[in-house]
């Protein structure tokens, strides 16, 4: 018998922005790449959810802030990290964007 994975909700820090996954989340992937960097900022943390499991509770706006207690599952593109930091984690690093994470 398979074990119910638990509803994960969020939304933006304003809370005009809600959402509501249920079922399993991609692990962690940080991408170091110059794109990510500069639409980011710095590095991305990333994950996914299956459409199918993922419900919109409103949308009013959008807003971004920190968030912590998560699990980085890879660093892809760490070629194009930036000098100015150092990856300081054990999560595997990855020179390009290739890389592979078991997902449930």
């Amino acid at each position: 018998m398979s074990e119910a994975v638990p509803a994960r909700t969020g939304g933006c820090l304003c809370g005009a922005v809600r959402y509501e996954v249920r079922g399993a989340l991609r692990p962690i992937v940080m991408c170091h790449c110059s794109q990510c960097r500069r639409m980011t900022g710095h590095v991305m943390a990333a994950t996914g959810a299956r459409h199918a499991d993922f419900r919109l509770l409103s949308e009013d706006r959008l807003g971004w802030y920190a968030s912590s207690g998560l699990q980085i599952a890879c660093h892809i593109f760490t070629a194009d990290k930036g000098g100015y930091y150092e990856i300081a984690d054990s999560a595997p690093q990855v020179r390009d964007g290739s890389f592979s994470v078991s997902w449930q």
